[in-house]
């Protein structure tokens, strides 16, 4: 299992790298790498779980585009987390809440109120430490037979070159980092968590997507 020994990148740090817009997260930079369209992706982690009587919840929206797009039109209510200090998604049946300085709880969500749970691009600059503080956040968060897709970094299938800024740099609480991992140890963080069911949903692209389920 990968030890990580970084110090918690600060809020600030975040929205220097992104600033206070949110960064619009979408397939396309990943899509190079790994050779699958975002409409493969979305029918494979998304789509099952689309319900209008439900409540979905995405940890690390950045400017909304996951929200907005896929999960906003295919659930009564979306909950979406980040630390942007304005609500720039908020519309409709989104909720927005801006999550506080290191927070790894699911900000303002209640216990056992989500069917669904979706993050992106968020694990992978995180400590392993703070993932599996999400991880058991959003497994309370989750009503019993709640689902989640969640996207991990995964160093031993990506390897170098990563782009410019993601470098590994020196541990730092002032940089965005990329986080060192593996499915091994997402996997066995997730089942930490709670999660049963655990699984990577395409295992030839160089990081992970992966599913589980609250029993």
């Amino acid at each position: 299992m990968i030890i990580d020994i970084r110090t918690e990148t600060t809020k600030a740090a975040f929205i220097k790298q992104w600033t206070t817009e949110g960064y619009t997260e979408k397939w396309a930079v990943y899509g190079q790498v790994c050779k699958k369209t975002e409409e493969e992706v979305v029918r494979e982690i998304l789509v099952p779980f689309y319900d209008n009587g439900k409540t979905a919840l995405e940890i690390g929206c950045g400017s909304g585009y996951w929200s907005k797009t896929y999960l906003s039109p295919n659930f009564k209510h979306v909950i979406a987390l980040d630390l942007l200090p304005e609500p720039h998604i908020t519309k409709g049946n989104i909720e927005y809440h801006e999550v506080p300085d290191r927070n790894y709880e699911c900000f303002g969500v209640k216990d056992e109120s989500v069917h669904f749970a979706f993050s992106f691009g968020v694990f992978c600059h995180l400590t392993l430490s703070a993932t599996q503080k999400y991880l058991n956040s959003a497994f309370r968060k989750l009503k019993r037979g709640g689902e989640v897709s969640f996207y991990f970094s995964n160093t031993d299938r990506r390897g170098d070159p990563l782009p410019a800024d993601y470098k590994f740099k020196e541990p730092s609480e002032n940089d965005v980092n990329w986080t060192f991992n593996n499915w091994e140890t997402t996997k066995k963080m997730m089942e930490k968590a709670g999660f049963i069911d655990v699984m990577e949903y395409f295992p030839e692209i160089p990081d992970t997507l992966a599913y589980g389920k609250k029993p």
